[in-house]
């Protein structure tokens, strides 16, 4: 029989809840309003992780409110419908954290296992239809897991006494749906794991620079880990709640059991306030954002990023780099594309001293030893444009051709026909290739001659503008 608890343990329990509502609500929220004003920061990558803290934010906003009033013990917060809803929304976003926690596993994966490729293949319209596949697939899902919950049916009990016997039956919905996400993210992490050592064999094959190819295998497993550190969060959040499922002692009625039921009923939502500082602290560039949007919350939409160097740029202070050989410019000095803005780019010149370039605090995109992080503009993406122009500018310079050769036609035929016009208004013949009179090959007439030189000096011209204009588009 279900137990009233004590008016201190309500209030204690009531402002927990509420400061952990709060803080998950504020830090999701945070993420969310960065991620929607800069638009650098709108990647692939990030509309996944913009998706999961989404997930956490309506957790945490309808679970949590819901489970105060059952702390609060409300006489009307009673009944099998309230008691049935009540469990399909906490099924839910169970589904949906793993689903979308796994989602970004998945391109992780597909990231460092195909590089270039899935870079080229991945759009923010294809990331939106996965998300949306996300939400549809984790719904449905529970519905139809949900149906046996139709058959309990304990009166008009509280809600508190209905959800323990739906957890009771419900067990094996959580333990079948994690078994599942453990072996699917096993697998991901194995394949990932092997994928990384690939990569690094390969960059050695591609000579490419040391420290460059090292700043790209280091983002590689920053990435890793830092999905690796967000399930794993979420799955040291289910320790109590599995605690509380299996030690049958537990489901008694006592004070004890009562404040250990709200630390596993709690825990579950403890990723979803945790989640936002760890990509606080794994993120660079999320951490910029943040201080930029604290800083100025109703300005620029566009992200002013600062030097990307290990140690947020100050390990690249002053860097002493062999001067390039072909690399220097007319006044002694190299120029390094700067990228400032999102967009803006303008040219840095480093000072030279000694043969030696001294390069200033700024990190420059071109430089071998650094590395965008997340998404940016990568030396294939440049070398793919340039093609794309390449092949525009080939394709205006055909029908630059075309059209010459066209003109040139028409130039032909119109002195074609003039020299018609000329012969019919002195009176000549016009040379018909329909005659069959046969004539002595001494004894061919005047008249003749003149239509065959007439018509040998037009098919020279033609020849010759014809001639001018294939030159022209050779040229």
């Amino acid at each position: 029989m279900h137990q009233p608890k004590p008016l201190l343990t309500k209030v204690i329990m009531s402002v927990l809840t509420a400061i952990l509502t709060s803080s998950s609500m504020l830090g999701n929220g945070f993420v969310l309003a960065v991620i929607g004003r800069f638009k650098s920061l709108r990647t692939v990558p990030n509309i996944l992780i913009a998706n999961l803290a989404v997930v956490d934010l309506l957790n945490s906003a309808v679970n949590l409110p819901l489970h105060l009033i059952t702390i609060l013990e409300a006489s009307w917060y009673r009944g099998k419908t309230l008691a049935i809803m009540n469990s399909f929304l906490n099924r839910v976003f169970v589904a949906l954290n793993l689903a979308s926690m796994l989602a970004m596993m998945v391109n992780t994966y597909l990231a460092i296992a195909f590089d270039f490729k899935y870079f080229t293949w991945k759009t923010k319209k294809k990331a939106l239809v996965c998300v949306f596949l996300i939400w549809l697939f984790s719904i449905v899902m529970v519905m139809l897991l949900s149906i046996p919950l139709l058959d309990i049916n304990i009166g008009e009990a509280n809600v508190s006494e209905y959800r323990a016997e739906i957890f009771k039956q419900g067990k094996h919905f959580v333990a079948a749906y994690l078994s599942l996400f453990i072996i699917s993210g096993g697998v991901l992490s194995f394949l990932t794991t092997r994928s990384i050592k690939k990569k690094k064999n390969t960059r050695a094959e591609m000579n490419l620079p040391p420290l460059q190819a090292q700043a790209r295998l280091q983002n590689d497993i920053k990435a890793s880990i830092t999905i690796a550190i967000t399930i794993t969060a979420y799955f040291l959040s289910y320790v109590p709640t599995i605690v509380y499922a299996v030690m049958p002692g537990l489901q008694k009625e006592n004070q004890a059991v009562n404040w250990f039921a709200l630390i596993a009923w709690y825990s579950l939502y403890f990723s979803s306030a945790v989640n936002p500082i760890i990509y606080y602290l794994r993120s660079n560039r999320f951490r910029s954002a943040f201080k930029q949007f604290l800083k100025d919350p109703l300005g620029s939409s566009d992200f002013k990023e600062k030097p990307n160097g290990r140690g947020n740029g100050k390990r690249w202070n002053v860097e002493l780099m062999a001067r390039k050989v072909n690399g220097a410019r007319g006044d002694g000095r190299e120029a390094w594309e700067v990228e400032r803005d999102a967009q803006q780019r303008r040219q840095k010149y480093p000072e030279r001293r000694n043969a030696l370039v001294i390069l200033s605090i700024e990190n420059p995109k071109t430089h071998p030893c650094v590395h965008q992080e997340d998404e940016e503009r990568s030396e294939y993406e440049r070398t793919k444009e340039q093609s794309r122009e390449a092949r525009a500018l080939k394709i205006q310079m055909q029908n630059q051709c075309e059209r010459k050769e066209k003109e040139a036609e028409e130039r032909n035929e119109e002195v074609a026909k003039n020299r018609t016009l000329e012969m019919v208004s002195s009176g000549k013949q016009l040379p018909s290739s329909s005659r069959t009179k046969k004539v002595h090959p001494l004894g061919v007439t005047e008249m003749y001659k003149t239509g065959d030189q007439d018509k040998e000096e037009g098919s020279i011209s033609m020849r010759g503008e014809k001639g001018k204009s294939s030159k022209t588009c050779t040229r």
